[in-house]
């Protein structure tokens, strides 16, 4: 839920008042306007933000008191983020009082086009996000369709090509923008990677980093980006892979996984998790030949307008195979497992090595489970079509409130929406019954990712998929394959 650096523009504390909300919005629409954004995108800004802020106004805090509205302008890479806190009830009680007309989906219907993240922060009250992207700077474009062409009749490179795989530095930053171009053309999902100065910006933060590929003539010709999601996160995420067109067939991918496994271990990281697409094996192959192994299958992971040049061509949304690889001696951990998948959680723990005690729900004690509001951050990224939902705490409701949000997500009709769960609380895995029940599904773990790992269950909204499209790259992979789709057969009949 946390971006991996930003800066603070602006703060603004007033009384949550109607009579400041004319403030709050000016405030908006000046810093919209002075980072680019042109006059039509500013005020859907601002009509959002006023959504946003009339109902903290309204409904954060008790008739006849009030308190503070905290409005905060921040800037992340390629991103303006307007956040609104209070310290009212949380924002996941009030959807149970307006099923019908909920502030999550009056917010989705304004045309949104960003990010909208709702979450508790605790004691501290309650965060509302929106993340607007930043108009893409062109300081490359002039090269763009250059690069295009030049790769469309370049042959491939020579097998023993000399290559050097090491850290990016600042002086490499163009080299990966032409790379980006040269693999996916415009197609490629996070712009960031067609702008120096936004590649700059993350690689500033300490919690971004990109392993490249280099050849004698100084090109990057791959790049693999290492991100955490906080500062003192014990795993990172290895994603954003990208393999020059001259230089498939030469293993790059795993030369650049390996050489990040090698990095994670010397900075103290326990592990490294990646998506891998399942339209072709080559990925997941990479990620096998360094030790990782499969964690789960995401069925409608990947937005369909991203296009792989040589590989593929579907419309669909894509696959992707979980993987995790062990860098350090992992720390074990008791985990509970709904009824269900207790079979399968057992033989995921014992293909990664992870040392997990793995305890049946059954067995928990209901008594010693969280009592109170239960709450849910959320997290829906419009453009590429998906939202994430993550147990903060499980108490009593929390089914009721599964089911609010889902159907608030559903009627913005969004193609797929995940919800993770934390596998070392009870509480919240004593809930998969009812979530299968909604019509979610088994996608598998991330370990070490909340407090510990987390089950992943997934929902097919409008997208559809073929499984028999899909290359999995091992016996395991298509095993565990063929049990995710025998879950989404059975979504919504049985629970767990």
């Amino acid at each position: 839920m946390v971006c991996p650096v930003e800066m603070p523009v602006a703060r603004l504390t007033v009384p949550a008042e109607l009579v400041y909300l004319p403030a709050v919005l000016n405030l908006v629409r000046d810093l919209a306007a002075q980072h680019g954004m042109d006059p039509r995108e500013v005020e859907r800004l601002a009509f959002v933000a006023e959504e946003a802020a009339a109902n903290i106004i309204a409904n954060a805090y008790p008739p006849g008191e009030t308190g503070p509205l905290d409005l905060l302008l921040i800037r992340r890479p390629g991103k303006l983020v307007v956040a609104l806190e209070d310290q009212g009830l949380p924002f996941d009680f009030r959807a149970f009082e307006k099923v019908e007309n909920t502030f999550l989906i009056e917010i989705l219907h304004r045309a949104f086009a960003g990010e909208v993240c709702c979450r508790s922060l605790h004691r501290q009250g309650n965060r509302v996000e929106l993340i607007h992207d930043l108009p893409a700077r062109a300081s490359l474009a002039h090269v763009a369709d250059e690069e295009i062409a030049r790769t469309a009749v370049a042959p491939p490179a020579p097998t023993d090509a000399e290559l050097t795989i090491r850290l990016m530095q600042p002086e490499d930053v163009e080299g990966l923008v032409r790379c980006t171009y040269r693999t996916f053309g415009y197609s490629y999902f996070d712009e960031t990677f067609y702008d120096p100065e936004q590649v700059q910006h993350l690689l500033a933060s300490g919690q971004f980093q990109v392993i490249v590929a280099v050849n004698p003539a100084g090109e990057v010709v791959g790049h693999l980006s290492l991100t955490l999601e906080r500062p003192d996160a014990i795993v990172a995420e290895a994603t954003l892979a990208v393999v020059d067109p001259r230089y498939r067939g030469h293993h790059l991918f795993e030369r650049m996984k390996s050489y990040a496994k090698d990095y994670a271990r010397e900075r103290g990281w326990l592990g490294l998790y990646s998506e891998a697409v399942a339209i072709h094996p080559y990925s997941q192959k990479g990620c096998l030949a360094i030790g990782a192994r499969e964690t789960g299958v995401l069925l409608a992971d990947m937005p369909s307008d991203v296009a792989f040049k040589h590989i593929q061509d579907t419309n669909e949304r894509q696959a992707t195979v979980l993987f995790y690889v062990l860098t350090l001696t992992p720390p074990p951990r008791d985990v509970w497992a709904p009824s269900r998948h207790e079979a399968i959680l057992r033989r995921l723990y014992e293909h990664n090595a992870l040392p997990r005690t793995v305890r049946p729900i059954a067995a928990a004690d209901p008594k010693l489970e969280a009592t109170g509001l239960p709450q849910l951050d959320v997290k829906v990224d419009v453009g590429a079509g998906e939202a994430y939902l993550t147990v903060r705490a499980a108490g009593p409701g929390l089914d009721r409130l599964a089911s609010i949000r889902l159907n608030e997500l559903l009627r913005r009709r969004l193609d797929v929406i995940y919800f993770d769960l934390p596998l070392g609380h009870s509480g919240a895995i004593r809930h998969t019954v009812a979530l299968e029940k909604l019509g979610f599904f088994f996608g598998g773990i991330i370990p070490e990712m909340i407090d510990g790992d987390v089950l992943r269950l997934q929902y097919l909204n409008k997208a559809t998929m073929d499984p028999a499209r899909l290359q999995l790259a091992s016996d395991f992979g298509r095993e565990l394959l063929a049990y995710v789709v025998k879950c989404q057969g059975e979504a919504g009949e049985r629970g767990a």
